[in-house]
């Protein structure tokens, strides 16, 4: 059980381990990079102190992930015309904060029964989704959950290069013949002038709507 002490609502010293500060000490430091001594060394406390509040590594762990996936800034339905659009910019945007929270993506291929933060926001994401595009619930969290599923099992490899287009392979033309084709080809395509991952994305979300009986832009057939 994670027992965080309360901020104090009293004149005089501000309590220094609150579960606000071990979030944003947490973010600081980096999940992959999270240590009881660390956490106690950025705040400015005991790590006996850290102890008391957390009362082991892994429930600091867990206090932290939580506290991100709190904080997560992922994109509103409502500001979308079509599922696709918004399928397209969660994607993105997930990654995004990928990046932005390092040890994040691998924290959310594992979620646990204390995962709540987690489960909240995907259940907030998918519900929404649902209402605003007309979807069946089961349908729209079956779509939801793949999309931001693949997102973060691909986070490690596509990360560096979301914003960037594909490029021609500078590689030997004679050695990788069909490698430099296939590049080749990718590029003289307008359709496919997008990153690797976008790409990667907009055929995920062929097969998702295929699948669940809806059309290329994710409208009721």
């Amino acid at each position: 059980m994670i027992r965080i002490e309360a901020e104090r609502k009293k004149v005089g010293r501000p309590a220094l381990v609150t579960r606000e500060r071990l979030v944003d000490k947490g973010i600081e430091i980096t999940l992959p990079k999270l240590t009881m001594k660390g956490m106690a060394a950025a705040l400015g406390v005991s790590e006996m102190s850290v102890f008391r509040n957390v009362g082991n590594l892994e429930n600091l762990y867990l206090t932290v992930a939580e506290g991100i996936c709190e904080r997560m800034e992922l994109p509103d339905p409502t500001e979308f015309t079509t599922p696709r659009e918004y399928l397209h910019r969660l994607s993105e945007d997930l990654l995004a904060q990928n990046v932005r929270y390092p040890g994040i993506a691998a924290y959310l291929s594992h979620l646990t029964p204390q995962s709540l933060s987690a489960f909240e926001l995907m259940d907030r994401l998918s519900s929404a989704y649902a209402q605003h595009f007309g979807w069946d619930l089961g349908a729209a969290s079956a779509a939801v959950n793949t999309i931001t599923g693949t997102v973060v099992a691909l986070s490690a490899q596509f990360a560096p290069e979301a914003s960037t287009r594909l490029t021609v392979l500078q590689v030997d033309e004679e050695r990788f013949p069909a490698l430099v084709a296939g590049s080749v080809f990718l590029k003289a395509r307008p359709e496919y002038q997008v990153s690797s991952f976008s790409l990667t994305i907009e055929a995920l979300m062929d097969g998702v709507f295929s699948r669940l009986g809806y059309s290329p832009e994710g409208l009721a057939l």
